[in-house]
């Protein structure tokens, strides 16, 4: 928890662009594990946190039934994607 404290006291100095700047970078699961976090302790901040790092890039298009995943790490987007359904954005 302190570790997701600091991952929003730093990030929120970025803003939405420079996020999403920032997850054009391989990111990991970020946001799964921080909406996992939510799971276990039902704290709002950890679901809002987690949907900042929702790559939108990669996650708009899918939603709208549209296959971009070509040429990209599935050890990033499968996390990434599979948190979707956790947190918002």
């Amino acid at each position: 928890m302190k570790f997701a404290d600091w991952v929003i006291v730093r990030n929120a100095k970025l803003s939405d662009e420079q996020m999403q700047a920032m997850l054009n970078n391989e990111h990991g699961g970020m946001n799964e594990v921080l909406a996992n976090l939510y799971g276990l302790t039902g704290e709002e901040k950890y679901l809002k946190i987690a949907g900042r790092f929702n790559h939108k890039a990669v996650i708009d298009p899918a939603a709208n039934g549209e296959d971009r995943l070509t040429g990209l790490h599935a050890n990033t987007q499968i996390p990434s994607s599979s948190a979707r359904r956790g947190s918002t954005s």
